[in-house]
């Protein structure tokens, strides 16, 4: 058995041993003896396990101070600048933080929660999402026709 699936990628029986806690030895110890029938019980159930995927670098999102939303919020007439909803708002980044944007008041918007969700980490232009202009204050990013869903 040279790896495990884990629904992406193959995985390594040592790599699975190793992320449940087993030591070096351990690990090598069951690979040495995993064509072994008395292992096909313990290997049957390593074969069940999917890791988690780790990430090389961890982003730490910044909050976004309450003044700061206030003042996005009444800027954008407490209305989702996509679809016009009024109900279940967010503060998002036009520009997301993980690709740059900044924590400032032209970086934000107001969005449904559906639409925050629908947009994701990218940018508007990226994910076909177009802006209003309520307010006249629009990013550059931004400049394209309002749609409705």
């Amino acid at each position: 058995m040279a790896g495990l699936s884990s629904g992406r990628e193959a995985v390594s029986l040592k790599d699975v041993l190793l992320e449940y806690g087993w030591s070096e030895e351990g690990a090598q110890f069951i690979l040495e003896r995993q064509h072994d029938p008395t292992m096909e019980k313990l290997i049957a159930r390593l074969q069940g396990i999917k890791l988690k995927k780790r990430r090389a670098t961890t982003f730490q999102k910044q909050s976004i101070p309450i003044d700061l939303r206030w003042q996005v919020w009444e800027r954008d007439n407490f209305s989702c600048q996509h679809c016009g909803s009024r109900k279940y708002l967010t503060i998002d980044h036009i520009r997301p933080e993980i690709l740059g944007g900044t924590l400032e008041l032209e970086n934000l918007q107001t969005l449904c929660a559906t639409c925050n969700s629908r947009k994701g980490s990218r940018r508007p232009s990226e994910a076909y999402q177009p802006l209003q202009a309520i307010c006249g204050l629009v990013h550059p990013e931004l400049a394209i026709t309002p749609a409705r869903h």
